[in-house]
């Protein structure tokens, strides 16, 4: 009789322990799920800060290039600044002579 209540109650054990590992196949499932979710989503916002990273350097890139020409341009005019004084003085100079 005592075999057969232990037999018994290792059917039953068992049955438990089956039961238990189905439960945690299920989380770990669940587990698994919100993993590759929580991947996906990481994935995306990581694709859109390189877009954004991409998006800032052509923009600072153009800037440069703005800049650059502004900086071109300023020199240009500042040549012939310096150039319109050199002749005004070169011309003061002439004519300071001839009243002479």
């Amino acid at each position: 009789m005592g075999n057969m209540a232990s037999e018994r109650e290792r059917e039953i054990g068992v049955h438990a322990l089956y039961s238990e590992i189905s439960k945690l196949s299920g989380e770990i499932g669940g587990l698994r799920g919100a993993f590759n979710e929580f991947k996906d989503r990481m994935v995306n916002e990581l694709s859109d800060i390189r877009g954004d990273i991409e998006g800032l350097r052509k923009d600072v890139k153009a800037d440069v290039e703005s800049l650059r020409k502004d900086l071109r341009t300023l020199e240009g005019r500042l040549w012939g600044l310096l150039t319109a004084i050199l002749i005004a003085i070169i011309i003061s100079i002439i004519l300071s002579v001839l009243k002479v």
